[in-house]
């Protein structure tokens, strides 16, 4: 990511660029913006600076304007999501664990993931489920306790995981090109979408519009379903 956040409408239209006029310049050296998350009953957005100092860059609206902040958090902050009260949950490209913290950057809780690979992509739904894409699985959390796993009967490698407003889970298989859709109660329904290039990321805009992104070009693809 630039040192800037560029906002798109559902047609692709670049519609306003935040970010690089209100604060520092990350230093390229030691790190870069990289995670983004939107509180939807918060109304802010905030990004993850992957650097050694480890800060959450915090844009709240306020009228027609945009109030910045920052907190420090932990080093090397990568994914980022945000609860129904407005804390982050953000994970650690350090230690291999995964945070929440308090608006003002205490931390609640952590959860150390080090030992099932990599974390990929991670979700904050309405009800305050975290789905962590986490090495061959996708694993949800609650209150920071583990609840379960979602399952399939084939090998699967997910890298993008989102939950929509009626709870349904898309899943980005990266390893086969599907778009893997389960239901609210967390059991697989069916292959949505296969592919012909690998999904890294995924979204759904009003329930209508899948937006994937494409691992190889970083372009962003747009399916309606």
């Amino acid at each position: 990511m630039k040192d800037g956040l560029e906002i798109y409408d559902d047609k692709g239209h670049q519609i306003d660029h935040y970010l690089s006029h209100h604060c520092k310049p990350v230093d390229r050296r030691n790190g870069w913006l990289c995670g983004v998350s939107v509180g939807r009953n918060v109304g802010n957005i905030v990004v993850t600076e992957w650097s050694h100092t480890g800060y959450l860059h915090v844009y709240d609206t306020a009228g027609d304007s945009w109030r910045y902040n920052r907190c420090c958090v932990c080093q090397w902050p990568d994914l980022v999501g945000i609860t129904s009260d407005g804390f982050y949950v953000v994970s650690s490209y350090d230690d291999r664990k995964l945070y929440l913290y308090t608006s003002q950057g205490v931390e609640l809780w952590s959860i150390d993931m080090s030992r099932d690979g990599g974390m990929y992509d991670m979700f904050v739904d309405n009800n305050d489920i975290i789905f962590v894409c986490l090495g061959n699985k996708v694993v949800y959390y609650k209150s920071g306790k583990l609840l379960s796993l979602l399952s399939t009967d084939t090998k699967i490698e997910p890298r993008g995981v989102f939950v929509d407003k009626n709870r349904e889970i898309f899943v980005c298989d990266y390893k086969n090109n599907n778009i893997l859709l389960f239901d609210k109660n967390y059991k697989f329904i069916k292959c949505l979408i296969h592919l012909d290039y690998k999904p890294s990321k995924i979204s759904l805009y009003n329930n209508k519009r899948l937006s994937v992104i494409r691992w190889d070009d970083n372009k962003v693809y747009v399916y309606k379903i």
